[in-house]
């Protein structure tokens, strides 16, 4: 599989690089990331970059204005991670929270 080429597993869609950080074929693949990303998840990105290592709530994105499709387009293309967590005060709250991935960061910058 060359760099870029794009792999299915299950309901995941991952990226494969298979080149190091510094080689043009993956600036090129990042480069031809950012033109598939729409403004939304562009944002969406932004605001997940500003959170920290924490991430946000998809409650609080959904509050944002962010469509759960956006969310899941950026976990689904490896750009964001979504864990679920239980609440710290009485352990019987469950939240999913949401984190950018470095290739998210990667394809903001540009």
């Amino acid at each position: 599989m060359r760099q870029g080429d794009s792999q299915r597993s299950g309901n995941d869609f991952h990226i494969v690089h298979l080149c190091d950080s510094a080689s043009p074929q993956l600036a090129t693949s990042i480069a031809a990331m950012m033109e598939r990303l729409t403004t939304e998840q562009r944002r969406a990105l932004a605001l997940l970059t500003s959170a920290g290592r924490d991430g946000m709530t998809q409650s609080l994105l959904t509050t944002l204005g962010f469509d759960a499709s956006v969310i899941a387009g950026l976990v689904n293309e490896g750009l964001a991670t979504q864990t679920l967590s239980r609440g710290r005060a009485d352990g019987n709250t469950d939240f999913v929270r949401i984190r950018i991935k470095a290739a998210g960061r990667r394809a903001i910058k540009g």
